[in-house]
């Protein structure tokens, strides 16, 4: 009977283990640099400079 307890016991820690080295790895998180010093795409660092141009002449005409 203490060798099935101390089994039941074993695999909890086991489990509890395994669970806590899934957390710790990320979860699948995959936010790695993709490129260029910022790790933006090409696509993306032309889309913030186009956002960043239009914000800025939308500024311009406030001020007239």
């Amino acid at each position: 009977m203490k060798t099935v307890q101390w089994i039941l016991i074993g695999s909890r820690i086991f489990a509890l283990t395994c669970g806590l080295t899934v957390l710790g790895s990320g979860c699948g998180d995959k936010s790695t640099v993709t490129g260029g010093p910022t790790g933006l795409s090409q696509e993306e660092m032309k889309r913030n400079e186009d956002s960043k141009r239009a914000m800025e002449e939308a500024s311009k005409s406030k001020k007239k």
